[in-house]
């Protein structure tokens, strides 16, 4: 039989977490209001298994609870003011829209932190102007969540001050604004971010990339193609992809050349982005990498054979209809009835 909610409310003072946490769980299934106050309470707990029940029984009672864990980001606890912004985030209710907005002056760098992220999470474009604001924020982690949260807005306002946080003294901000300038599409970040492909640290290179195949102009394909010969395979993985979102057929040669990649994802990209551009000049590259050792290069190779649908790959792809992957030999099957039914009109 279940406990009444006064007894689980009753269990939320006991010595034992174990016994407290499944009271706060349940006192979330339940959706009652007079849950509410004592589970925020909660979000004080010196346990922190007590503090993740807790938000996560908030965040389960949802809407009814979003009064209170409004009021709650004005508590003198970091602990409440934090959970309570999390919890916010996590419901995404247009309500605490303002209330978040206000959290990003809070004096905690991780209260600031997680409104930026809730705010983020909510996506409305009142907050766009104040997470602008908090990309110069002293702590490092509050500008990158906040860079984060603007890519995931994506309003154009915010397009100038990420263009100069990719030049942030950290890492992730920078790798975070390139993202968000993907995710924003503008192309006013275009040659701000080829200058990124150059970034001493690759994580942002590789973002930058991934950005420029969003943002889909021209003028990154010889950059990108550059790209190609990066050091880190991520790079070089991310530029192909981009490669292929833009498909300009400038890249195939590169493209080509990078089937014979050491990195196994490198190759499987090269074959991709080849089978989106659709040029012939790949056609015998592919039908080599239907050896390849890797059966994902190999399914890869197969796709992009079937995407380009050139009669010289029917006898290779009938041979790989014996390979040992089923995911290759299914791939080979369709490849080839899409080379068929084209040459078939």
């Amino acid at each position: 039989m279940r406990d009444s909610i006064d007894e689980l409310l009753e269990k939320l003072k006991d010595s034992n977490w174990e016994v407290r946490e499944k009271a706060i769980l349940e006192l979330g299934k339940t959706k009652e209001k007079r849950a509410i106050e004592p589970l925020i309470s909660a979000l004080n707990d010196d346990d922190w298994r007590i503090r993740k029940a807790a938000r996560e029984a908030l965040i389960y009672i949802g809407e009814s609870a979003v009064e209170s864990l409004i009021l709650s980001l004005k508590d003198k606890s970091e602990h409440i003011r934090w959970g309570s912004a999390v919890a916010l985030g996590e419901i995404k209710d247009a309500r605490a829209v303002e209330p978040l907005i206000l959290l990003l002056k809070d004096i905690n760098e991780h209260v600031r932190r997680a409104a930026a992220w809730a705010l983020g999470e909510i996506k409305d474009k009142r907050a766009v102007e104040a997470l602008i604001f908090a990309l110069k924020d002293t702590n490092e982690y509050v500008r990158w969540v906040s860079a984060w949260a603007l890519g995931e807005i994506k309003d154009e306002r915010a397009v100038e001050t990420l263009i100069f946080a990719l030049k942030d003294r950290d890492w992730r901000v920078r790798e975070a604004s390139a993202g968000a300038l993907g995710e924003i599409k503008d192309k006013r970040a275009v040659e701000p971010l080829i200058s990124s492909l150059r970034d001493v640290k690759e994580n942002v290179r590789s973002a930058s990339a991934y950005a420029l195949g969003e943002i889909k102009d021209e003028k990154a394909v010889e950059p990108l193609i550059s790209s190609l010969m990066d050091s880190n395979a991520d790079v070089r993985k991310a530029a192909a992809r981009s490669l292929g979102k833009i498909k300009d057929r400038r890249a195939v040669e590169a493209l080509i050349s990078l089937l014979n990649d050491s990195e196994r994802r490198v190759r499987v990209a090269a074959a991709w982005t080849l089978g989106e551009i659709k040029d012939e000049r790949a056609v015998d590259a592919l039908i080599s990498a239907l050896k390849d050792k890797d059966w994902q290069v190999r399914k890869a190779s197969a796709i992009a054979l079937g995407e380009i649908k050139d009669k010289r790959a029917v006898e290779p792809l009938i041979s790989s209809l014996n390979d040992s992957d089923e995911d290759v030999r299914n791939a080979v099957k369709e490849a080839l009835e899409k080379i068929k039914t084209t040459n078939s009109h």
